[in-house]
């Protein structure tokens, strides 16, 4: 259904062995103290998600981004296009590397991520590039869409995340992004970054006053309607959806949108919470 299955590297076939994922994602900015007031709820009903190590709350996540030149996928989320595309390499501490290409079209979201070994990146684009595996495929298209796009690193992403799944529900996850950090890749294909050397990707000056601290971003995810139970407790805390891009405050926080858009008015300012009903219980 979303690609080829008989592409090899080095007598290893690449797979794609996280589902196909289709699916709204629902974003808010929320205060530290709200978000730690709804983990202690969520965790009557969820359980910590197969990435978090044992006793702990949360994990590193990093993405490696990708755009063309003139940052085509990175306008279309500025300009708020009906489709929109993007292209990273997302890896944790530990584990694979994946090669993850994500669709938005309205507010439906397809996601599609493949597994690759570590040691075999960036090899692995390399080979592509130079034909010396001809015909070398990704088997979600990655590959062949980085080459369409004449594409390249543009940004890394870091963040700290607490995710929560559903032990009531079919297709729910919560997530909670902290200390989200961002630096230029500059068409470097290295995996490489030192949080602590990286711009935080939202201004304390513009954030601390209003939030008492950098603002978290909490996420709900779900192929199905958000349960009533989600819904009430999203209510309960006055919270209102926001459109929120990490690759889009990446590129914004390492300045490296195209000289055209530097001066654009696109910079990420939170908004403050209006207490606005913000999901629909179903």
């Amino acid at each position: 259904m979303i690609g080829r299955s008989q592409n090899v590297i080095d007598g290893q076939a690449l797979k794609i062995n996280r589902a196909l994922l289709i699916r709204t994602e629902t974003k808010f900015l929320v205060a530290e103290a709200t978000a730690r007031a709804i983990s202690e709820r969520l965790a009557v009903l969820c359980e910590r998600d197969e990435h978090t190590p044992a006793g702990a709350r949360d994990y590193a996540s990093h993405s490696l981004y990708f755009d063309s030149p003139t940052r085509s996928l990175y306008r279309a989320k500025v300009l708020e296009l009906q489709r929109q595309l993007k292209l990273r390499v997302r890896y944790y501490d530990d584990g694979p590397v994946w090669l993850e290409v994500k669709r938005k079209d309205g507010e439906l979201i397809t996601k599609s991520g493949c597994p690759l070994d570590r040691a075999r990146w960036p090899r692995v684009l390399q080979d592509y590039f130079t034909e010396k595996i001809p015909g070398l495929l990704a088997p979600n298209g990655f590959l062949d869409m980085i080459q369409q796009l004449g594409g390249e690193p543009v940004c890394r992403v870091h963040y700290r995340r607490e995710a929560w799944v559903s032990l009531v529900d079919d297709d729910l996850r919560i997530t909670f992004d902290r200390d989200l950090r961002a630096e230029p890749a500059w068409g470097d294909l290295s995996l490489s970054m030192d949080p602590s050397s990286a711009a935080l990707m939202d201004n304390p000056w513009d954030t601390h006053s209003a939030w008492g601290g950098s603002p978290v971003i909490m996420e709900i995810k779900t192929s199905k309607p958000v349960p009533a139970w989600m819904a009430a407790l999203v209510d309960a805390f006055r919270l209102t959806p926001q459109g929120i891009s990490k690759f889009a405050m990446g590129v914004e926080a390492s300045d490296i949108r195209s000289p055209d858009l530097r001066t654009a008015n696109t910079p990420w300012r939170p908004v403050p919470p209006t207490g606005a009903p913000a999901l629909k219980a179903v």
